[in-house]
């Protein structure tokens, strides 16, 4: 019994071609995949962006990107795709007298040629996109303006805090904090808040850190802070004798010492 099937061995250029498709590729403008057509004996690709759920009827407008310039091919080599299979595709490439030929399932070999083409087209766009990130990531957003005077919200992190150490679980702290006032801008993208003074953190903030403070004058409740107010940690007394001390372990592993003074 044969292992090997060879397909026909084209004899001129555009005779036989390959046909695959690169899908699940960010849309753009409706486009969400490429069409990949190489020819077999020039080794020459072609690449058609097209919808991501296109139809056979659709792939069949894209191939007169590839017959207009070359001929109708004698051999099309492809997946099973359900596109390929149908009625309206086989039956259109037998009236132009194209055979088709089907790669079997987990097969990949039938058609390596154009398997080796699309990691390198991914490859490509990938080089492509990072060398163009800079131009593309600015689509004309500005970051939000305020005014000194300002009531803003701060997203803070848990850890810069010494407040939420060991107090709170990060995932009951709020994503924004308290409405704080503006005192001035630094830069052109930066703010220096007002904040309270047990924060104890820089008081200057991004703009992608702030969030304009919309006010309820009908609810006068939804303009007052939910956190409850900090449990005081230190007391201004002075200390006559240490009485004892222990250490601790804390929840992260570290050892703490307490002291009982008097």
């Amino acid at each position: 019994m044969r292992l090997l099937e060879p397909l026909p061995v084209p004899e001129r250029p555009w005779e036989s071609i390959s046909l695959d498709f690169i899908s699940s590729l960010p849309a753009v403008g409706g486009l969400g995949s490429i069409l990949v057509v190489v020819d077999q004996f020039l080794k020459y690709a072609t690449f058609i962006a097209s919808s991501l759920h296109c139809s056979a009827e659709e792939v069949a407008k894209l191939m007169k990107n590839v017959v207009k310039f070359w001929r109708v091919p004698l051999n099309i080599i492809s997946d099973r795709d359900s596109r390929f299979l149908g009625r309206f595709w086989i039956e259109l490439f037998k009236l132009l007298g194209s055979k088709l030929y089907f790669s079997i399932s987990l097969h990949p070999q039938t058609d390596g040629q154009i398997e080796r083409i699309n990691p390198l087209l991914e490859r490509y766009l990938r080089h492509y996109a990072a060398k163009k990130m800079k131009k593309w990531a600015d689509l004309g957003r500005r970051p939000q303006e305020f005014k000194v005077g300002d009531m803003v919200l701060v997203k803070l992190q848990p850890a810069s805090l010494q407040f939420f150490r060991h107090r709170v679980h990060k995932e009951f702290v709020c994503k924004y904090e308290w409405p704080f006032p503006i005192i001035s801008r630094v830069g052109n993208v930066s703010y220096k808040l007002q904040l309270l003074a047990w924060f104890r953190i820089h008081n200057v903030f991004h703009a992608s850190n702030l969030k304009a403070y919309h006010s309820d004058p009908q609810d006068d409740s939804r303009n007052v802070p939910t956190r409850l107010p900090p449990t005081r940690a230190s007391y201004e007394k002075r200390v006559e004798t240490i009485l004892a001390d222990r250490k601790i372990k804390l929840p992260n592993g570290a050892q703490q010492i307490e002291y009982l003074v008097k």
